[in-house]
Protein backbone atom coordinates (compact mmCIF):
# COMPACT_ATOMS: atom_id res chain seq x y z
CA UNK A 1 0.00 0.00 0.00
CA UNK A 2 2.46 2.62 -1.18
CA UNK A 3 -0.23 5.30 -1.13
CA UNK A 4 -0.56 4.86 2.62
CA UNK A 5 3.15 5.05 3.50
CA UNK A 6 3.83 7.80 6.03
CA UNK A 7 5.70 10.78 4.69
CA UNK A 8 8.91 12.24 6.11
CA UNK A 9 9.41 15.09 8.55
CA UNK A 10 9.50 18.83 8.15
CA UNK A 11 12.23 18.73 5.50
CA UNK A 12 10.02 16.37 3.54
CA UNK A 13 7.26 18.95 3.82
CA UNK A 14 9.49 21.66 2.36
CA UNK A 15 10.34 19.35 -0.54
CA UNK A 16 6.67 18.61 -1.09
CA UNK A 17 5.89 22.33 -0.96
CA UNK A 18 8.49 23.06 -3.62
CA UNK A 19 7.04 20.36 -5.85
CA UNK A 20 3.55 21.68 -5.17
CA UNK A 21 4.54 25.16 -6.28
CA UNK A 22 5.90 23.77 -9.53
CA UNK A 23 2.66 21.90 -10.12
CA UNK A 24 0.60 24.97 -9.29
CA UNK A 25 2.62 26.96 -11.80
CA UNK A 26 1.81 24.41 -14.48
CA UNK A 27 -1.96 24.20 -13.97
CA UNK A 28 -2.56 27.25 -16.10
CA UNK A 29 -1.11 25.55 -19.15
CA UNK A 30 -2.57 22.08 -19.27
CA UNK A 31 -5.23 20.02 -17.58
CA UNK A 32 -3.98 17.47 -15.07
CA UNK A 33 -4.21 13.74 -15.70
CA UNK A 34 -3.72 12.50 -12.16
CA UNK A 35 -7.36 11.54 -11.72
CA UNK A 36 -8.42 7.95 -12.28
CA UNK A 37 -9.96 7.29 -15.71
CA UNK A 38 -13.74 6.97 -15.98
CA UNK A 39 -15.29 3.62 -15.15
CA UNK A 40 -15.61 2.65 -18.82
CA UNK A 41 -11.87 2.90 -19.32
CA UNK A 42 -10.60 1.88 -15.91
CA UNK A 43 -9.72 -1.68 -16.91
CA UNK A 44 -7.06 -0.46 -19.33
CA UNK A 45 -3.51 -0.74 -17.93
CA UNK A 46 -1.99 2.38 -19.50
CA UNK A 47 -3.17 5.91 -18.76
CA UNK A 48 -3.15 8.75 -21.28
CA UNK A 49 -0.23 11.11 -21.35
CA UNK A 50 2.50 8.49 -20.93
CA UNK A 51 5.26 8.97 -23.47
CA UNK A 52 6.07 6.14 -25.90
CA UNK A 53 9.11 4.22 -24.74
CA UNK A 54 12.42 4.47 -26.58
CA UNK A 55 12.44 0.73 -27.16
CA UNK A 56 9.56 0.96 -29.63
CA UNK A 57 10.11 4.40 -31.16
CA UNK A 58 13.44 3.75 -32.81
CA UNK A 59 15.97 6.48 -33.42
CA UNK A 60 16.67 5.56 -37.03
CA UNK A 61 16.40 8.53 -39.37
CA UNK A 62 13.45 7.50 -41.51
CA UNK A 63 10.51 9.37 -42.97
CA UNK A 64 7.17 8.98 -41.22
CA UNK A 65 5.26 6.23 -42.98
CA UNK A 66 7.79 5.82 -45.77
CA UNK A 67 11.23 4.34 -45.16
CA UNK A 68 11.74 1.21 -43.09
CA UNK A 69 14.26 1.03 -40.32
CA UNK A 70 17.08 -1.39 -41.07
CA UNK A 71 16.12 -4.98 -40.38
CA UNK A 72 12.51 -4.18 -39.51
CA UNK A 73 9.30 -5.00 -41.32
CA UNK A 74 7.47 -1.88 -40.18
CA UNK A 75 8.40 1.76 -40.30
CA UNK A 76 9.23 3.91 -37.32
CA UNK A 77 6.08 5.94 -37.92
CA UNK A 78 3.95 2.79 -37.97
CA UNK A 79 5.42 1.67 -34.67
CA UNK A 80 4.80 5.11 -33.20
CA UNK A 81 1.19 5.13 -34.40
CA UNK A 82 0.65 1.67 -32.93
CA UNK A 83 1.96 2.98 -29.60
CA UNK A 84 -0.41 5.94 -29.75
CA UNK A 85 -3.41 3.77 -30.52
CA UNK A 86 -2.61 1.40 -27.67
CA UNK A 87 -2.03 4.14 -25.11
CA UNK A 88 -4.70 6.65 -26.09
CA UNK A 89 -7.31 4.66 -27.98
CA UNK A 90 -9.54 3.78 -24.99
CA UNK A 91 -9.61 7.41 -23.80
CA UNK A 92 -10.04 9.46 -26.95
CA UNK A 93 -13.61 10.24 -25.98
CA UNK A 94 -12.02 12.43 -23.27
CA UNK A 95 -10.89 15.93 -24.19
CA UNK A 96 -7.73 15.91 -22.06
CA UNK A 97 -6.64 12.59 -23.63
CA UNK A 98 -6.99 14.06 -27.14
CA UNK A 99 -4.86 17.04 -26.13
CA UNK A 100 -2.17 14.75 -24.70
CA UNK A 101 -2.26 12.70 -27.90
CA UNK A 102 -1.78 15.80 -30.02
CA UNK A 103 1.13 16.89 -27.84
CA UNK A 104 2.78 13.53 -28.42
CA UNK A 105 2.32 13.83 -32.18
CA UNK A 106 3.67 17.38 -32.22
CA UNK A 107 6.73 16.31 -30.25
CA UNK A 108 7.34 13.39 -32.60
CA UNK A 109 7.06 15.47 -35.76
CA UNK A 110 9.05 18.40 -34.37
CA UNK A 111 11.96 16.12 -33.50
CA UNK A 112 12.12 14.80 -37.05
CA UNK A 113 10.89 17.71 -39.17
CA UNK A 114 11.66 20.90 -37.23
CA UNK A 115 11.26 23.11 -40.30
CA UNK A 116 7.95 21.87 -41.68
CA UNK A 117 6.27 19.73 -39.02
CA UNK A 118 3.08 21.81 -39.16
CA UNK A 119 2.63 20.97 -42.84
CA UNK A 120 2.79 17.26 -41.99
CA UNK A 121 0.48 17.05 -38.99
CA UNK A 122 -2.82 16.98 -40.89
CA UNK A 123 -1.76 14.02 -43.03
CA UNK A 124 -0.27 12.25 -40.03
CA UNK A 125 -3.46 12.56 -37.96
CA UNK A 126 -5.67 11.59 -40.90
CA UNK A 127 -3.59 8.45 -41.48
CA UNK A 128 -3.25 7.47 -37.84
CA UNK A 129 -6.79 8.25 -36.60
CA UNK A 130 -9.05 8.58 -39.66
CA UNK A 131 -12.29 8.27 -37.69
CA UNK A 132 -11.33 11.12 -35.37
CA UNK A 133 -9.25 13.20 -37.76
CA UNK A 134 -11.67 16.13 -37.98
CA UNK A 135 -12.07 16.39 -34.21
CA UNK A 136 -8.33 16.00 -33.54
CA UNK A 137 -7.44 18.65 -36.08
CA UNK A 138 -9.94 21.03 -34.49
CA UNK A 139 -8.30 20.31 -31.13
CA UNK A 140 -4.89 20.95 -32.68
CA UNK A 141 -6.00 24.34 -33.96
CA UNK A 142 -7.46 25.18 -30.55
CA UNK A 143 -4.25 24.09 -28.88
CA UNK A 144 -2.20 26.27 -31.21
CA UNK A 145 -4.40 29.27 -30.51
CA UNK A 146 -4.26 28.75 -26.76
CA UNK A 147 -0.47 28.37 -26.85
CA UNK A 148 -0.22 31.60 -28.83
CA UNK A 149 -2.37 33.37 -26.23
CA UNK A 150 -0.18 32.12 -23.36
CA UNK A 151 3.02 33.15 -25.12
CA UNK A 152 1.71 36.61 -25.98
CA UNK A 153 0.25 37.29 -22.53
CA UNK A 154 2.60 35.53 -20.13
CA UNK A 155 3.78 38.73 -18.45
CA UNK A 156 0.28 40.16 -18.15
CA UNK A 157 -1.03 36.89 -16.68
CA UNK A 158 1.70 36.79 -14.06
CA UNK A 159 0.86 40.34 -12.99
CA UNK A 160 -2.83 39.52 -12.43
CA UNK A 161 -4.45 38.42 -9.21
CA UNK A 162 -5.35 34.75 -8.97
CA UNK A 163 -9.02 35.48 -9.68
CA UNK A 164 -8.23 37.73 -12.67
CA UNK A 165 -5.82 35.16 -14.08
CA UNK A 166 -8.40 32.39 -13.73
CA UNK A 167 -10.99 34.49 -15.55
CA UNK A 168 -8.58 35.37 -18.36
CA UNK A 169 -7.44 31.78 -18.81
CA UNK A 170 -10.96 30.43 -18.92
CA UNK A 171 -11.95 33.05 -21.48
CA UNK A 172 -8.99 32.00 -23.64
CA UNK A 173 -9.74 28.32 -23.20
CA UNK A 174 -13.36 28.70 -24.23
CA UNK A 175 -12.37 30.80 -27.20
CA UNK A 176 -9.88 28.14 -28.28
CA UNK A 177 -11.90 25.00 -27.51
CA UNK A 178 -15.52 26.10 -27.15
CA UNK A 179 -17.68 23.85 -24.99
CA UNK A 180 -14.90 21.25 -24.91
CA UNK A 181 -12.86 23.48 -22.59
CA UNK A 182 -14.80 22.29 -19.54
CA UNK A 183 -14.14 18.68 -20.55
CA UNK A 184 -10.45 19.25 -21.26
CA UNK A 185 -9.91 20.99 -17.91
CA UNK A 186 -12.34 18.78 -15.99
CA UNK A 187 -9.61 17.83 -13.51
CA UNK A 188 -9.03 21.48 -12.63
CA UNK A 189 -12.76 22.11 -12.23
CA UNK A 190 -13.11 19.14 -9.91
CA UNK A 191 -10.06 20.16 -7.92
CA UNK A 192 -11.45 23.69 -7.48
CA UNK A 193 -14.76 22.30 -6.20
CA UNK A 194 -12.93 20.07 -3.76
CA UNK A 195 -10.87 23.02 -2.55
CA UNK A 196 -14.09 24.98 -2.01
CA UNK A 197 -15.39 22.18 0.19
CA UNK A 198 -12.19 22.29 2.24
CA UNK A 199 -12.38 26.06 2.59
CA UNK A 200 -15.95 25.69 3.80
CA UNK A 201 -14.78 23.62 6.77
CA UNK A 202 -13.58 26.85 8.35
CA UNK A 203 -17.22 27.85 8.80
CA UNK A 204 -18.15 24.50 10.32
CA UNK A 205 -16.93 25.19 13.84
CA UNK A 206 -19.88 23.29 15.30
CA UNK A 207 -18.63 20.02 13.80
CA UNK A 208 -16.18 17.68 15.49
CA UNK A 209 -13.00 17.07 13.51
CA UNK A 210 -14.18 13.58 12.50
CA UNK A 211 -17.46 15.08 11.29
CA UNK A 212 -15.49 17.54 9.19
CA UNK A 213 -13.76 14.61 7.53
CA UNK A 214 -17.13 13.01 6.84
CA UNK A 215 -18.21 16.25 5.14
CA UNK A 216 -15.02 16.25 3.06
CA UNK A 217 -15.46 12.61 1.98
CA UNK A 218 -19.09 13.37 1.09
CA UNK A 219 -17.86 16.26 -1.08
CA UNK A 220 -15.42 13.90 -2.83
CA UNK A 221 -18.33 11.59 -3.71
CA UNK A 222 -20.42 14.53 -4.93
CA UNK A 223 -17.62 15.92 -7.11
CA UNK A 224 -16.26 12.64 -8.51
CA UNK A 225 -19.37 10.50 -8.59
CA UNK A 226 -18.67 6.89 -9.57
CA UNK A 227 -14.94 7.62 -9.67
CA UNK A 228 -14.83 8.67 -6.00
CA UNK A 229 -13.94 5.24 -4.65
CA UNK A 230 -11.13 4.84 -7.18
CA UNK A 231 -9.79 8.28 -6.26
CA UNK A 232 -9.91 7.50 -2.55
CA UNK A 233 -8.17 4.17 -3.08
CA UNK A 234 -5.35 5.71 -5.13
CA UNK A 235 -4.82 9.02 -3.33
CA UNK A 236 -5.79 8.54 0.31
CA UNK A 237 -2.60 10.06 1.71
CA UNK A 238 -2.77 13.10 -0.56
CA UNK A 239 -6.42 13.72 0.30
CA UNK A 240 -5.72 13.21 4.01
CA UNK A 241 -2.90 15.74 3.84
CA UNK A 242 -5.13 18.28 2.12
CA UNK A 243 -7.71 17.83 4.86
CA UNK A 244 -5.10 18.18 7.60
CA UNK A 245 -3.77 21.39 6.04
CA UNK A 246 -7.10 23.15 6.71
CA UNK A 247 -6.64 25.74 9.47
CA UNK A 248 -9.88 24.75 11.18
CA UNK A 249 -8.76 21.12 11.34
CA UNK A 250 -5.38 22.12 12.72
CA UNK A 251 -7.12 24.23 15.35
CA UNK A 252 -9.20 21.26 16.46
CA UNK A 253 -6.16 19.00 16.73
CA UNK A 254 -4.00 21.54 18.57
CA UNK A 255 -6.70 21.94 21.20
CA UNK A 256 -6.47 18.24 22.11
CA UNK A 257 -4.23 16.52 24.62
CA UNK A 258 -1.56 14.31 23.05
CA UNK A 259 -3.38 10.97 23.60
CA UNK A 260 -6.69 12.40 22.42
CA UNK A 261 -5.01 13.85 19.33
CA UNK A 262 -3.36 10.55 18.39
CA UNK A 263 -6.71 8.77 18.72
CA UNK A 264 -8.36 11.43 16.55
CA UNK A 265 -5.67 11.11 13.86
CA UNK A 266 -6.13 7.36 13.79
CA UNK A 267 -9.91 7.78 13.46
CA UNK A 268 -9.46 10.29 10.65
CA UNK A 269 -7.11 8.04 8.69
CA UNK A 270 -9.42 5.10 9.20
CA UNK A 271 -12.31 7.26 8.04
CA UNK A 272 -10.62 7.93 4.71
CA UNK A 273 -10.08 4.21 4.19
CA UNK A 274 -6.58 3.36 5.41
CA UNK A 275 -6.18 -0.26 6.53
CA UNK A 276 -4.90 -1.62 9.83
CA UNK A 277 -1.27 -1.98 8.75
CA UNK A 278 -1.18 1.57 7.46
CA UNK A 279 -2.75 2.86 10.65
CA UNK A 280 -0.06 1.13 12.72
CA UNK A 281 2.68 2.74 10.64
CA UNK A 282 1.09 6.16 11.07
CA UNK A 283 0.67 5.56 14.83
CA UNK A 284 4.39 4.85 15.11
CA UNK A 285 5.27 7.93 13.05
CA UNK A 286 2.96 10.14 15.12
CA UNK A 287 4.72 8.96 18.28
CA UNK A 288 8.13 9.70 16.75
CA UNK A 289 6.97 13.13 15.60
CA UNK A 290 5.57 13.99 19.03
CA UNK A 291 8.89 13.07 20.63
CA UNK A 292 10.87 15.01 18.01
CA UNK A 293 8.75 18.14 18.49
CA UNK A 294 8.99 17.93 22.26
CA UNK A 295 12.76 17.69 21.97
CA UNK A 296 12.85 20.43 19.35
CA UNK A 297 10.85 22.86 21.46
CA UNK A 298 13.12 22.24 24.43
CA UNK A 299 16.07 22.96 22.14
CA UNK A 300 14.53 26.20 20.88
CA UNK A 301 13.86 27.36 24.46
CA UNK A 302 17.46 26.67 25.54
CA UNK A 303 18.79 28.19 22.34
CA UNK A 304 16.92 31.39 23.04
CA UNK A 305 18.32 31.52 26.56
CA UNK A 306 21.89 31.00 25.33
CA UNK A 307 21.55 33.68 22.68
CA UNK A 308 20.12 36.12 25.24
CA UNK A 309 23.16 35.43 27.40
CA UNK A 310 25.50 36.18 24.49
CA UNK A 311 26.59 32.58 23.85
CA UNK A 312 29.01 31.93 20.99
CA UNK A 313 28.90 29.51 18.08
CA UNK A 314 30.63 26.78 20.06
CA UNK A 315 27.98 26.73 22.76
CA UNK A 316 25.20 26.67 20.19
CA UNK A 317 26.93 23.81 18.38
CA UNK A 318 27.17 21.87 21.64
CA UNK A 319 23.47 22.46 22.27
CA UNK A 320 22.57 21.15 18.82
CA UNK A 321 24.72 18.08 19.44
CA UNK A 322 23.00 17.50 22.79
CA UNK A 323 19.53 17.48 21.27
CA UNK A 324 20.05 16.18 17.74
CA UNK A 325 23.19 14.04 17.72
CA UNK A 326 23.92 12.91 14.16
CA UNK A 327 21.45 15.47 12.80
CA UNK A 328 23.20 18.39 14.47
CA UNK A 329 25.08 19.40 11.31
CA UNK A 330 21.88 19.29 9.28
CA UNK A 331 20.11 21.49 11.83
CA UNK A 332 23.06 23.92 11.74
CA UNK A 333 22.89 24.11 7.94
CA UNK A 334 19.15 24.79 8.08
CA UNK A 335 19.62 27.54 10.64
CA UNK A 336 22.40 29.10 8.56
CA UNK A 337 19.83 29.36 5.77
CA UNK A 338 17.27 30.97 8.09
CA UNK A 339 15.09 27.88 8.58
CA UNK A 340 14.20 26.69 12.09
CA UNK A 341 12.23 23.49 11.80
CA UNK A 342 10.85 23.62 15.36
CA UNK A 343 9.96 27.30 15.36
CA UNK A 344 6.35 28.39 15.05
CA UNK A 345 3.24 26.22 15.10
CA UNK A 346 3.46 22.56 14.23
CA UNK A 347 1.18 21.14 11.57
CA UNK A 348 -0.37 18.20 13.39
CA UNK A 349 -0.42 14.98 11.40
CA UNK A 350 1.97 16.44 8.82
CA UNK A 351 5.15 16.91 10.84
Amino acid sequence: MTDEKPAGGRRGWWTALAVGLVLMAGWALWPGTAEPPPAAARAEPVEPGAAPGPATVREARVKAGADSAPGEGTTEAEDFIAELRQRFGPWLHLGHARIKLIEQIIGYLKSRYPDDWEQRIEAFIAGAFPDLAEQLLANFRGLTGYNDFLAANRGALQAMSAAERREALWAARREAFGEQADEIWAAEIRNAKLQESLAGLGDAGHLRVTEKLEAFVEAIHEVYGEDAQSLLAQRRTELMNRFLDVDAVQGDLRAMAADERRAALRELRSGIGMDGEALQRWDALDEMRDAAWSRGQQYMAERGQLQAAGAGDGELAALRQKYFGEQAELIAAEEAGGFYRYDGERRIGRE
